[in-house]
């Protein structure tokens, strides 16, 4: 199974990549007058461009590098977005958010400094998924452990949180690019 996990995480055209939980292909392009490597999406697939004649491990990792470049993009203006939308509806306001890249979670907050952190890769997750994430963050705002009050908390605002739970659990391996 995890040969098939790593397999996947090639930057090569044909295969996928999830982006607000449904795959796309990639397709990787050469091109003569290009100066730099480029990708773009297209609501159907990657489009992933490159100088014509560089080798495949390093077309490759230029590939990989465009698309994490990608999603934090992304990730910025959609965790953004959402968190203000949530933060609203809560009445909870962090000072600061932040997108960065974690190894084992998806998201982070100081109470302290009233800072949110989120990971870049959960934009890979559908759009339920991402806003628990956004959810449990705010509330940790009020309540900074995982205590009932806490839960009690993150169910008002998401009833079905443990559904979007789960599926992360499910789908740790196949969202976790770095």
């Amino acid at each position: 199974k995890n040969q098939g996990i790593l397999e996947s995480r090639r930057f090569i055209s044909g295969r996928e990549f999830l982006f607000l939980g449904k795959n796309f292909p990639l397709n990787v392009h050469e091109k003569e007058d290009i100066g730099r490597p480029f990708v773009g999406f297209d609501g159907l697939a990657w489009q992933a461009y490159l100088p014509k004649g560089i080798d495949n491990s390093r077309a490759e990792e230029m590939v990989r590098q465009k698309m994490i470049q990608w999603y934090r993009e992304q990730a910025e203006e959609i965790l953004g977005g959402r968190t203000f939308h949530y933060s609203r509806i809560m009445d909870l306001h962090p000072e600061k958010i932040a997108v960065r890249s974690f190894k084992r979670v998806w998201g982070n907050c100081d109470y302290r400094t009233k800072t949110l952190q989120y990971n870049w890769q959960i934009v890979q997750s559908p759009i339920p998924v991402i806003d628990y994430v956004i959810v449990h963050e705010l509330c940790h705002l009020v309540h900074p452990n995982h205590g009932q009050r806490f839960w009690k908390k993150v169910e008002k605002f998401m009833p079905d949180f443990r559904d979007h739970r789960q599926w992360l659990r499910k789908n740790h391996a196949s969202i976790t690019m770095t």
